[in-house]
């Protein structure tokens, strides 16, 4: 419930970000969008705590974020790490912790937290394929920077604990599961993608010369 409640001020700062660089009005509204999304599973999350028997809170305080460089190759690595990766990896997790949640109420609310987190994700690849068109060449190596440096090697899932089923009946995976997971993401889902998003930007520019 905390993340996601701090998630909230993540996109109102995007949207920002995106407004400084005169971004699509559809990113600026989507980020928008993405935040309410965030407060609902913050209040969600925050029920299902306090159902397993969490003490009542109230909202956490949460920092003002610090304004960062409005700039296309700014934009692009902090939305590639933060939704193209953040987003698209916790989708997974998250459907992978419903699929083997037995309680049905908790599972259902999930696989709809799932679906948001999903949509957050195809919003992150949307900006980044306007930065890209946007940005030119300086925002195509700081991706291949960024990217390597955040891909996990193959002894990521390795250096976690011990596999703990007893986490799945309150809608978790352990860490364990978690880094294979995000690994088999990398793999089957991110650059896959990235490598597409930048054999479209190729494509481009060889037919505008």
């Amino acid at each position: 419930a905390g993340y996601e409640y701090t998630s909230v001020a993540s996109f109102a700062r995007a949207a920002l970000e995106l407004m400084a660089v005169g971004a699509p009005a559809e990113l600026v509204r989507d980020c928008h969008l993405a935040a309410l999304d965030e407060l609902r599973h913050a209040e969600v999350c925050a029920e299902i705590a306090w159902s397993l028997g969490a003490a009542p809170v109230v909202p956490r305080v949460v920092p003002a974020l610090a304004p960062r460089e409005a700039s296309w190759v700014r934009i692009a690595v902090d939305t590639f790490l933060e939704g193209c990766v953040g987003e698209t990896l916790a989708a997974l997790v998250l459907r992978a912790a419903a699929a083997e949640c037995p309680e049905p109420e908790l599972r259902a609310a999930l696989e709809a937290i799932a679906e948001d987190e999903e949509r957050h994700a195809a919003l992150a690849w949307r900006t980044l394929r306007v930065a890209l068109e946007r940005g030119g060449e300086p925002v195509v190596e700081a991706l291949h920077e960024a990217a390597a440096g955040a891909r996990p090697g193959p002894e990521a899932a390795a250096r976690v604990g011990l596999a703990d089923a007893t986490l799945r009946r309150c809608g978790r995976l352990d860490a364990h599961a978690q880094a294979q997971l995000r690994r088999r993401g990398w793999c089957d889902v991110i650059d896959p993608l990235l490598h597409r998003l930048r054999g479209a930007r190729g494509s481009a520019d060889t037919a505008a010369s």
